[in-house]
């Protein structure tokens, strides 16, 4: 893949994020390529049940709180969501009968385009799974 595709990857995980997104502090989408071909999306959120509350609902703590009683970039133990690169790679390896855990993308050409920058947590789950994960800067 060439730069052009790249950005059109990450543009539709932006759109996915402003879509499908449900956090109150930050949106997140994420598209997974395997084999160069599209098949999965995903968002930061609760499992895709219809009854599920949200975090637009009041149901997180770290929802609840400003920039400054918890900054951007860390301390997720209090969010309730799954964040989108996990839940898209997640979605895919469940989805696909994987059942391996670590380095289950190894060698299936497995990519993740993430319209923000991941987390600590998300990056160490890429890094462990062996896939390539994209983000816009």
């Amino acid at each position: 893949m060439d730069d052009s595709d790249d950005l059109m990857w990450l543009a539709i995980a932006s759109i996915i994020a402003s879509n499908k997104g449900t956090c109150a502090r930050r949106n997140v989408g994420a598209i997974l390529l395997a084999g160069g071909r599209f098949r999965e999306a995903g968002w930061n959120g609760m499992e895709r049940a219809a009854d599920a509350r949200t975090c637009e609902d009041g149901a997180c703590p770290r929802g609840q709180m400003s920039y400054q009683e918890q900054p951007a970039g860390f301390g997720y133990s209090n969010c309730i969501y799954l964040h989108a690169e996990y839940n898209v790679a997640e979605n895919y390896r469940l989805a696909s009968n994987i059942r391996n855990l670590q380095g289950w993308a190894q060698g299936r050409g497995i990519i993740v385009y993430s319209s923000s920058a991941p987390c600590e947590d998300c990056q160490k789950y890429a890094a462990w799974s062996e896939f390539a994960l994209i983000w816009e800067s």
